[in-house]
């Protein structure tokens, strides 16, 4: 089979990959995006996809290795969609590292969430939890400044106005 016959086929795989993890067949998408990468092992939406399906099973930390190989054989004009979809599974893993009493894992994720994104919320966000992580473990000075970093994201409230 040619190269782009391959590749065009592998693609349709992928799309149909992620329209089965919108219906909630996890089983179906990864065999697509398994069958997908068998035809164009380049093809990083497969890779994506199957990062996800791995997520979506609740896997975080076996998903994450996944969405960094996606990314680095995505196309540059298709990075700053995948880098979103590796943010939200760090902040995922994160949150349940932190629930799961991780915190040193849930740091490191939620840190390097904040390297990646440029969300302004999403770094809110972050540096929210961080200051929460850092009083737990007494590292006040580190907890001070994740707080004034959230802080200073903020909107000012603006001013009442006289009636």
């Amino acid at each position: 089979m040619r190269d782009e016959l391959r590749t065009v086929i592998s693609l349709a795989l992928s799309r149909d990959g992620f329209r089965q993890i919108l219906r909630g067949s996890l089983f179906h998408a990864e065999a697509l995006f398994t069958q997908a990468l068998s035809l164009d092992e380049d093809n990083a939406y497969a890779r994506l996809g199957l990062a996800e399906v791995t997520a979506c099973r609740e896997q975080l930390a076996a998903a994450l290795p996944k969405y960094r190989e996606a990314i680095e054989r995505a196309r540059p004009e298709d990075r700053t969609q995948f880098l979103e979809a590796f943010v939200a599974a760090l902040v995922r893993a994160a949150v349940k590292a932190r629930d799961e009493g991780r915190n040193s894992r849930a740091e490191r994720y939620f840190r390097e969430a904040l390297l990646l994104t440029s969300n302004d919320t999403l770094r809110l966000a972050c540096h929210e939890a961080l200051a929460a992580i850092c009083a737990d473990s007494g590292r006040k000075e580190a907890a001070a400044w994740h707080f004034s970093q959230a802080l200073s994201g903020l909107d000012p409230l603006e001013p009442e106005l006289d009636p």
